[in-house]
């Protein structure tokens, strides 16, 4: 899941499955590492400010929430 702030910044949501679990900050280090590989480090530190694993969606996130597709974040990213 990708939210746009008015300022043009980006938080990055990621809803891991279950199982297996991980160690205690390992999804998140992951999930930062997934961003970094789709975007590079350097534009995910300009144009993504926070990059969450969360344990479920909300009633309106599920609504939009898709499948993580190879360079799906990019073109979100590009969107106005």
């Amino acid at each position: 899941m990708v939210y746009r702030h008015d300022d043009g910044l980006h938080d990055v949501l990621f809803l891991p499955p279950a199982e297996p679990r991980l160690p205690a900050g390992a999804a998140e280090e992951i999930a930062t590492t997934l961003v970094d590989g789709e975007l590079g480090e350097e534009r995910r530190m300009v144009a993504v400010d926070v990059v969450e694993v969360v344990t479920a969606w909300s009633d309106r996130e599920a609504a939009g929430a898709v499948p993580l597709r190879s360079g799906a974040l990019a073109r979100a990213l590009e969107r106005p």
